[in-house]
């Protein structure tokens, strides 16, 4: 991402001690689902999530049933992009092989990456919120300018609906015991290869109306 587009400037690399706390929520996250007989799981060629047989609800899928994001995001040939897309993403920021396609989606990261160095805590990560009935797939927790940020990859232009996606993702894991504070923000990959945006998720009305939406949800069902 161009650094020069996040405002304000919020200081160095991250310490080691933020990298540990970190760690400690994934690990934390990922023994909920061991230590849950039932466990949090993800089908997904449907992209259902479920715990011992019943469906959860799913972050974007609230969202989308709450009319919040644009039936045509919601497309076959927007959600087959949107997948192999976060591929890439995921093996970009791990340092694994380049993924076939896509090539300027994947330029777009790697430079954002090689300049800001991040420090990755989990890509792809499964969350999920036991009390409120609701999972959702994290795309990447990191530490970065001396913080521990809640990422989701975006290929397309922003929407007010990104800030709630990551206000969902974020509430599930503060509802772990402990959880140390969070940042949250969209990445923007770019197809032209030019390097990705970062787009700062700083209003705490956010986490409201996502609550608000997860209570519309329910209330459907």
């Amino acid at each position: 991402m161009n650094a020069g587009r996040l405002s304000p400037h919020i200081g160095p690399a991250a310490p080691l001690a933020l990298e540990y706390r970190g760690r400690q929520l994934v690990q934390a996250m990922q023994l909920r689902r061991i230590a849950d007989a039932e466990g949090v799981w993800l089908d997904a060629e449907p992209h259902i999530y479920s715990r011992g047989g019943v469906e959860l609800l799913g972050v974007t899928e609230i969202l989308k049933n709450v009319g919040l994001i644009d039936e045509r995001w919601w497309a076959e040939d927007h959600a087959v992009r949107g997948r192999l897309v976060h591929t890439i993403a995921a093996r970009v920021v791990n340092d694994e092989p380049a993924a076939d396609g896509y090539a300027g989606y994947e330029q777009s990261l790697r430079i954002w990456q090689g300049g800001e160095a991040p420090i990755t805590l989990a890509t792809e990560l499964l969350v999920s919120h036991d009390q409120s009935g609701y999972a959702g797939t994290l795309d990447w927790l990191m530490v970065w300018r001396e913080a521990i940020w809640v990422i989701d990859f975006k290929t397309g232009a922003e929407a007010k609906w990104h800030r709630l996606q990551t206000a969902g993702y974020a509430e599930a894991l503060r509802s772990l015991p402990d959880c140390p504070p969070l940042r949250r923000a969209a990445l923007y990959l770019h197809e032209d290869g030019t390097p990705a945006t970062v787009r700062v998720h700083y209003d705490p009305a956010d986490h409201a109306y996502f609550k608000a939406a997860l209570a519309v949800e329910t209330f459907k069902r």
